[in-house]
């Protein structure tokens, strides 16, 4: 799988664990639509490290084409 396009995010707070957030949270929201318009072509991930949080959402090329038209 080709990713056309990603997008991080860093928070230099005390970060976040996903397993432990409660239900309806955003990224969960998130990665929840990613799902219904791009199925397994795009992800979402969430790490946590000592300093802080990243996120980072990968789409696939056909992500600009569905915003272009």
């Amino acid at each position: 799988m080709l990713f056309r396009s990603a997008l991080s995010v860093w928070d230099d707070g005390p970060g976040l664990e996903l397993a432990t957030a409660p239900p309806g949270h955003g990224l969960e929201t998130l990665r929840a639509r990613l799902a219904v318009l791009f199925g397994r072509d795009a992800t979402l991930e969430a790490r946590r490290a000592a300093a802080g949080s990243r996120v980072t959402v990968h789409l696939p090329a056909q992500a600009l084409a569905v915003e272009a038209s």
